[in-house]
């Protein structure tokens, strides 16, 4: 199977194909790939296509030999809110969920996360991140890599949301006792969107006033069972299971 690259938007100009420095270096020197040789390359519009590398006096580049086939869009949009995890636990996160589907992470500085990001720091790692979800995205064959957000604060989050107009999830075992809500409960009293976003907490889940701050913003409290999930664990399971409902999974 050809190989599949991700080029940021504007490298795809049909007939032709501009081919970054990293990665005319990946091509020709990791994967060793000759004048004539194909491969797959997507730029997160949609579409995808077959080009044959190039080579001249000026470098290497691509021309494409055919568009492929367009594929049945995404049914749910989904979006993850995800409080700031501990070690090497996002850059997990953000592989999972791109290749199942997930449209947009939104990294939250939320009270118990004990990890703090701000300025340089905060814009390295989203660049970092960025460049996991492409990578997951060819692994994958997804047509459209995980879009990073910048880093929030849990108010800068909610007002995020509140302006999407989306739907909101927010597991919380406390505040959906008194609902009795489960995910599946909730996409039926929602009716099942098209576009959805969804709330974790870190590492010892949202603050009380937090999780309160949420449910008076608009999210509905759900309930992910009886058992008690890592923060790594409950983002993947969740974005799956949404995605299953939806049709974009099984």
């Amino acid at each position: 199977m050809p190989q599949r690259l991700y080029l940021p938007p504007g490298h795809i100009t049909p007939p032709h194909v501009v081919l970054p420095d990293d990665v005319a270096h990946y091509l020709r020197h990791v994967l060793r790939l000759r004048a004539g040789d194909c491969f797959i390359v997507f730029d997160g519009t949609g579409a995808e296509y077959r080009v044959s590398l190039r080579a001249g006096g000026e470098g290497i580049a691509g021309e494409i030999v055919e568009r492929l086939p367009d594929r049945p869009p995404q049914r749910l949009h989904l979006t993850l809110y995800q409080g700031l995890p501990k070690g090497k636990k996002l850059p997990l996160i953000i592989q999972k969920i791109t290749e199942l589907g997930a449209a947009r992470l939104v990294p939250v500085q939320t009270a118990r996360a004990t990890v703090r990001l701000e300025g340089r720091e905060a814009e390295a790692k989203r660049w970092r991140w960025q460049k996991i979800a492409a990578e997951a995205a060819e692994q994958s064959h997804g047509l459209r890599p995980l879009e990073v957000a910048p880093v929030m604060t849990w108010e800068q989050a909610l007002a995020d949301w509140r302006q999407s107009g989306r739907p909101g999830l927010m597991p919380d075992e406390a505040l959906a006792g008194e609902s009795g809500h489960g995910l599946r409960d909730a996409l039926a009293d929602l009716g099942h969107p098209d576009e959805l976003a969804v709330f974790i907490g870190p590492e010892g889940g949202l603050a009380p006033a937090e999780a309160a701050a949420g449910r008076e913003a608009g999210l509905l409290p759900i309930s992910l069972g009886p058992r008690i999930l890592r923060t790594e664990t409950a983002a993947v399971v969740v974005c799956a299971l949404l995605l299953y409902e939806a049709g974009d999974l099984g």
